[in-house]
């Protein structure tokens, strides 16, 4: 039987990071697996912890994927400086 995980925060930076990194791939991979059954067009962005940027898009999306990843990071750069973090 499978160990069922808690939702609760994860103290360690570095399983944190782990975790992260694994939970991203499979919502990338699930994106990738709902555009190839029903051939939707799905567009995804994710930011972690130090406002990295990660995105996933059909390919019909890529021009928009880059112009809203600009405007993403910019708005969470004016977010940083408003709240001096």
């Amino acid at each position: 039987m499978a160990r069922k995980q808690q939702n609760s925060y994860i103290g360690c930076k570095v399983k944190r990071g782990v975790a992260f990194s694994k939970r991203k791939s499979g919502i990338f991979k699930k994106a990738r697996m709902l555009e190839t059954l029903t051939g939707s067009r799905i567009m995804i962005f994710i930011s972690n912890e130090s406002n990295k940027i990660f995105s996933y898009c059909s390919h019909d999306l890529k021009h928009l994927a880059e112009n809203y990843k600009e405007i993403i990071a910019g708005h969470m750069l004016k977010e940083r400086e408003d709240y001096n973090l």
